[in-house]
């Protein structure tokens, strides 16, 4: 098998969102290792506790507690060795003119797809 990236990471607090995006990645081969967590709170503690940070991270920008532009600040927070190599793609169900320019904002987000994900947009990164 071929994989085009190492790993990468989706958070969503919706269940459903989170295993059908994983099982997305999974049958794209998007990734060799693929960590799916419900809250940004626990991806930040993966991320800051990991030794080898994900390629990838998919983030649902809607959740509560802590959302995903909350999650994004507080990436950058980070010692830069656990976030350097991360690209950020905001996966959301919105499309409204301030999220878009928003996640512009974060110069780690490489790309702004609309849920669901689809293989050909997975392909496309």
């Amino acid at each position: 098998m071929k994989f085009k990236h190492q790993s990468a990471l989706i958070i969503d607090d919706n269940v459903l969102d989170l295993m059908v995006n994983k099982m997305m990645l999974e049958s794209s081969q998007f990734a060799q290792n693929i960590t799916a967590l419900p809250s940004a709170s626990k991806a930040l503690t993966f991320i800051a506790n990991t030794d080898t940070p994900p390629d990838y991270i998919f983030v649902d920008i809607n959740m509560p507690i802590v959302s995903g532009f909350e999650f994004l600040s507080l990436l950058e927070q980070l010692p830069e060795e656990k976030t350097k190599k991360c690209k950020i793609v905001i996966i959301s169900s919105s499309e409204d003119e301030w999220d878009l320019k928003k996640a512009a904002e974060y110069k780690k987000v490489v790309n702004y797809l609309v849920k669901p994900l689809e293989m050909e947009k997975l392909q496309q990164l």
